[in-house]
């Protein structure tokens, strides 16, 4: 089955309110070849994700087979679709974030990545560092503050 194929039933499925959509979901995720996937075939997948969606447990799946992917592109694709994925799964983009900053070598990589990124992206990025970085306890806050002293101090927006 092609790539398009097995996005479009992972799209189709994503809020698995069935067992039929849980099933399909894995399978066509299961059936997913890394090794053929390009930037834009991440970048819809990470627009599967959604907030609401009745096994987030599931949705976990997709999480872990994009974080297999080397840093940058990860970041990358996930940095390009953040303002249109921020509108209907917030909650992921947070918990994608969370999981950037608790990651050294993705940490490291994320201010470069954001260099590339429209300035409206850049600024999405910004406004959840900015919340992570007050309302989350140490060490995610410092991780959050971290990257933005990086980023404040190299102005995103001429990079």
């Amino acid at each position: 089955m092609a790539n398009d194929d097995l996005i479009g039933i992972l799209q189709s499925s994503r809020h698995l309110r069935s067992r039929e959509e849980v099933l399909a979901f894995d399978a066509a995720l299961g059936k997913m070849p890394p090794e053929e996937l390009d930037i834009e075939h991440l970048q819809r997948l990470f627009l599967v994700l959604d907030d609401d969606c009745d096994h987030p447990e599931v949705m976990y799946g997709l999480v872990h087979f994009l974080e297999c992917f080397h840093e940058e592109d990860f970041l990358e694709a996930f940095v390009y679709v953040i303002p249109e994925l921020d509108t209907y799964a917030a909650d992921w983009v947070k918990t994608l974030h969370y999981r950037i900053l608790n990651s050294d070598e993705a940490r490291s990589c994320f201010p470069t990545v954001l260099r590339r990124a429209p300035p409206k992206n850049q600024e999405v990025v910004r406004g959840i560092l900015q919340e992570i970085s007050v309302r989350e306890p140490a060490p995610l806050s410092s991780y959050a503050t971290e990257v933005l002293s990086f980023i404040d101090g190299d102005d995103l927006s001429h990079g």
